[in-house]
């Protein structure tokens, strides 16, 4: 950046010999810290030596929007190209009006330009819906379908006669109640093209776990002997994670010991499976 000021420095008093009234300059990159995830970029402190010697710094690359000081500007992208560009609604291009011999008639008094006025438009785009579902409190799969499913019902319908379908995600956020291996998610991106009619669409499990914080210190690892009550204390504070199978802990526990116990002692597959088939008839009782 020093030595492009440079060279506009040699040559500015040539073209002010020539009649040169205004100078645009583009450049594909952006201004460091303006999307804190994009590094490797110029910082403003750098741009400033062009300030001098240009009027209009059109700057591209970060595709969020944003201008400085009347006379750097980037429009940001006309299209989303990510998730998180949704956020930046008012992405688009400028019209730029230029008059060196009357700026009067274009500036805008309260702006810094000083021979243009850059007009900011919105362009159109395909519709972007990217929701945050909280899944704390939900004991079961079926009530996160059923909150997802209540979403859709409210928001669904307004893109429904939208000449441009929309791209929808989902993200569900928060600690589940339950395991998540027990989730659908492609039951749930169903649901949601039922009733937005998206282009695409995506879901996303982005919650956490419960912590596992074990009780019973009194038990001591290092006594072999031991091994078999706290390896089935820990099986029941696990499944105590999972509130489908909160009533019968201590039950499935000794499930869970003995398919271990099976696996190890290399059983016939099929009939583990259908041990864990019976005990699921057994316990979870409805």
């Amino acid at each position: 950046m020093e030595g492009l000021a440079e060279a506009l420095a040699s040559v500015h008093a040539e073209e002010e010999s020539a009649g040169v009234e205004y100078r645009l300059l583009m450049m594909h990159t952006g201004i460091e810290g303006i999307v804190p995830r994009v590094q490797g970029l110029p910082s403003m402190a750098q741009f400033q030596p062009l300030q001098t010697y240009v009027d209009y710094l059109a700057l591209g690359h970060v595709h969020k929007p944003y201008e400085f000081d009347g006379w750097i500007y980037n429009p940001g992208s006309t299209e989303t190209c990510g998730a998180e560009e949704s956020a930046w609604e008012d992405r688009g291009y400028y019209f730029v009006e230029i008059d060196t011999d009357e700026p009067e008639k274009v500036i805008d008094p309260n702006k810094a330009a000083r021979c243009h006025r850059a007009t900011h438009l919105v362009s159109k785009r395909r519709p972007f819906v990217r929701h945050e579902m909280r899944v704390d409190g939900l004991s079961e799969p079926d009530a996160l379908y059923a909150r997802l499913e209540d979403y859709c019902r409210r928001e669904g319908y307004k893109h429904q006669e939208s000449a441009l379908r929309p791209l929808v995600q989902i993200q569900l956020i928060g600690t589940l109640n339950f395991d998540a291996g027990s989730l659908d998610l492609s039951r749930m991106e169903e649901m949601v093209k039922s009733y937005f009619r998206p282009l695409y669409t995506r879901v996303d499990n982005n919650t956490n776990d419960q912590d596992y914080i074990p009780e019973g210190g009194e038990i001591d690892g290092r006594d072999r002997s031991a091994w078999h009550v706290l390896e089935l204390r820990i099986f029941e504070e696990l499944v105590s994670r999972d509130n489908r199978y909160l009533p019968a802990r201590e039950q499935w526990s000794t499930v869970l010991a003995d398919l271990k116990r099976m696996a190890l002692e290399k059983d016939d597959p099929a009939s583990i499976a259908q041990y864990l088939r019976d005990k699921r008839a057994e316990l979870l009782v409805t």
